[in-house]
């Protein structure tokens, strides 16, 4: 019997995720470093929506759910890995917004920021009264410097036909 050294296998590089719950959310926290070795915001977002399926599977042993992900998944991905951005670049606002400070200084101040659904930094502004979706009134924020924006740039660029080149 040969072993996978002869034959010329390699294995594939591991990349150390962690998975942890909260409560009844799945949240998924990714160290820095394995997010920089994405070069696709498609591939990030359904490689962590089928983590947070993993661990809902393994917590709902009767209840799992098989098959391509779908549109809430997917959603959900987007939101744990915004939330994550979030926390690298915003950590001290969020911990003011969490016990209920108004922020006064900083990048955020003029933004009106605020704790939305899931604990998502949003922004606050006029709009509150119009007749737009939630997430249009209330833009998530993200930090144009993190690698997860610079994911999000590059894929509507190409989404865009390479616009502004």
């Amino acid at each position: 019997m040969a072993s996978s050294r002869s034959v010329g296998m390699e294995l594939p590089d591991v990349k150390n995720v962690f998975l942890t719950q909260k409560g009844s959310k799945e949240e998924i926290l990714v160290d820095e470093s394995i997010i920089k070795q994405f070069k696709n915001f498609s591939r990030i977002i359904r490689v962590s929506a089928y983590f947070i399926r993993f661990a809902r599977n393994c917590k709902l042993k009767n209840n799992q759910i098989n098959g391509p992900l779908n549109t809430v998944e997917l959603q959900e991905s987007l939101l744990a890995l915004a939330r994550l951005s979030q926390g690298a670049s915003f950590q001290t606002e969020i911990n003011f917004l969490k016990d209920k400070k108004r922020i006064t200084k900083g990048k955020l101040s003029s933004l009106n920021p605020f704790l939305g659904q899931a604990d998502i930094l949003r922004v606050g502004g006029r709009l509150e009264n119009s007749k737009f979706s939630e997430d249009k009134k209330h833009p998530i924020v993200i930090d144009s410097n993190h690698t997860f924006s610079k994911l999000i740039f590059q894929q509507e660029h190409v989404k865009l036909l390479h616009a502004a080149d």
